[in-house]
């Protein structure tokens, strides 16, 4: 179905839809991801209100060692944005 996978597309979500006030945080690393290219785009898309943050390592990959890397600054900037009502 069409419309299910341009709702499931982010990039297409930015292009064809109004900013949301989402926040966004995307990892990627240099060398080792094949992913990087596509990241870069994406932090080049968000639009306010929308935010982004990134992390992105100058190696990694698909793999545990990476996620370590990862992990404590997820964590951080996810605690920021976390509120107790």
């Amino acid at each position: 179905n069409e419309e299910l996978r341009d709702r499931a597309d982010l990039l297409w979500t930015l292009e064809n839809r109004p900013p949301s006030g989402g926040s966004f945080l995307v990892t990627t690393s240099r060398e080792g991801e094949d992913n990087f290219g596509s990241t870069m785009e994406f932090i080049e898309k968000v639009k306010a209100p929308a935010k982004v943050s990134s992390i992105v390592l100058d190696s990694g990959g698909h793999n545990f060692t990476t996620w370590r890397r990862e992990i404590p600054p997820a964590l951080e900037w996810l605690s920021a944005r976390l509120g107790a009502d």
